[in-house]
């Protein structure tokens, strides 16, 4: 993603709005996980305008948003605001592989004698009537997509070669891009009905929120000792500070702020406000759980790449990284390969004159 300053006009009140970064600075050429784990805005305005807002909306109502969202390019950077419920439910999602999760309100309620008055309730009962209509219309959308179509007919080209050669790895990958690129609308229903979107998709989501932990502004996280994945948020003027993570086991958001829209103060963001907060709860919601990691889809690979280029790493690599990828996806091409490139091109000899 190349980050440089990006304008939006709206033709209906003439106004234009341009965002930037926290630190006002921009980079240029940046791989998409390090301006995730940056928080850096620019790169993410970039890509939700190459998805499309549609899309973007979908996933979010997918996962759980039901609040109101921006129909307009603010909507990546969190200009909509939506409940703790709703964003921690979202990540809880993604941290089980998409699969639909029932966040518990209650465990369990016991009488003075120690006897079961009520099981278990979920959070979800508080929210159901803002639910309904985005559970109704994806249950249409479901029935739709598995009823019966009327297949095609088609005649077979004889001339046809039953035995197309094979594909190498850069085919592969163009061709699974323009198909993810030719789609109307995201892969949301599969045999499992909790199953809210491809699992590849979820795992994927949570190898770049785990480098925000990692790496990135919520690497205070590492003192939990276990995998984790997350994200912190800060709105504007320091209002209100957010991080939202998740281990396998656990989902936990932080949001921290004034009931009355009020400022606190220069410098308290995500990390340094709500993460601390965090930290402290998932310790003790981890006491006794096994050291788990995050299971990767069959259908991923992991590459050793550089973390400036985005090519698989070389000796001549500054900072090697491992991210996972859709298989077909990953890099081929190193940083030696690229060099050598330059240099034959630099000792070509110009004859056009």
């Amino acid at each position: 993603v190349y980050e440089e300053v990006v304008k939006s006009e709206d033709d209906t009140t003439v106004k234009k709005w341009k965002p930037s970064n926290y630190s006002e600075k921009f980079t240029g050429d940046v791989l998409f996980r390090n301006a995730l784990i940056k928080s850096l805005n620019i790169p993410t305005i970039k890509v939700q305008a190459d998805i499309g807002l549609p899309w973007v909306e979908d996933y979010a109502r997918r996962l759980g948003i039901f609040s109101p969202l921006n129909r307009d390019q603010t909507l990546g950077l969190g200009s909509s605001s939506v409940t703790l419920y709703e964003i921690t439910k979202v990540f809880g999602h993604l941290g089980r592989l998409g699969v639909r999760m029932s966040p518990i309100l209650i465990k369990k309620v016991l009488s003075s004698d120690d006897e079961e008055i009520s099981g278990a309730i979920s959070l979800d009962r508080r929210f159901e009537k803002e639910t309904a209509s985005i559970d109704a219309d994806f249950a249409q959308r479901r029935e739709d997509f598995f009823s019966p179509q009327p297949s095609p007919t088609t005649e077979t080209d004889a001339s046809a070669d039953s035995n197309p050669p094979a594909e190498d790895n850069r085919s592969r990958r163009e061709k699974i891009l323009a198909e993810a690129k030719a789609r109307k609308t995201p892969p949301f229903f599969f045999k499992n009905e909790k199953q809210l979107i491809n699992p590849t998709t979820a795992y994927l989501g949570t190898t770049l929120l785990a480098g925000v932990v990692e790496e990135g502004t919520g690497a205070s996280a590492r003192v939990l000792g276990r995998p984790a994945a997350g994200k912190t948020g800060t709105t504007n003027g320091f209002y209100d500070a957010w991080f939202i993570g998740y281990t396998p086991q656990v989902a936990t958001g932080v949001w921290v702020g004034h009931d009355a829209e009020k400022s606190m103060g220069v410098g308290e963001t995500g990390a340094k406000a709500a993460l601390p907060i965090w930290i402290e709860y998932m310790k003790v919601a981890h006491d006794g759980l096994p050291i788990k990691s995050f299971s990767p889809t069959s259908n991923t690979v992991v590459a050793s790449i550089d973390n400036e280029t985005g090519m698989l790493a070389s000796s001549t690599s500054k900072h090697v990284v491992r991210q996972a990828f859709l298989e077909g996806t990953e890099p081929t091409e190193t940083n030696g390969d690229a060099l050598i490139k330059d240099s034959n091109e630099f000792f070509k000899e110009d004859l056009s004159y």
